[in-house]
């Protein structure tokens, strides 16, 4: 079994880049975006980790992409804790991570932030 530091990387890991992927709509990142992404979020030693849960995005949120699309346009009312709570609220629970809410939702206003400034800003990659 993994030591519960580890697990919980890997969790913030896969929930980070497959929430900011599915917020930006990019269904084959670029190395560019993972190394961006990996370098605003400090996720791990290398990029090339986040390669997997990248390309597996729609096997963790499936159907939960369209709630994820709904809670974007809510931020883009300016409502970014609605936003977030929505997010969470659909989160499936073997990808939850951090004690409490605090370090999960601190990391999903961040990704929403992010995604929203790339999305306004014209983006990167294939939307």
């Amino acid at each position: 079994m993994l030591p519960r530091r580890m697990l919980e990387r890997a969790k913030r890991i896969i929930f980070v880049t497959t929430l900011y992927l599915e917020m930006v709509r990019e269904s084959e990142p670029s190395t560019d975006t993972l190394e961006e992404l990996n370098r605003l979020f400090k996720l791990a030693g290398d990029s090339d980790a986040l390669m997997v849960p990248a390309l597996l995005k729609g096997v963790f949120w499936g159907k939960r992409s369209e709630v994820i699309q709904q809670a974007s346009e809510k931020l883009n009312a300016g409502d970014i804790n609605q936003s977030c709570q929505q997010i969470l609220s659909i989160t499936p629970a073997w990808m939850r991570y951090g004690e409490g809410s605090t370090e999960m939702l601190a990391d999903t206003k961040s990704v929403l932030r992010t995604a929203y400034s790339v999305h306004a800003q014209g983006g990167h990659g294939s939307h």
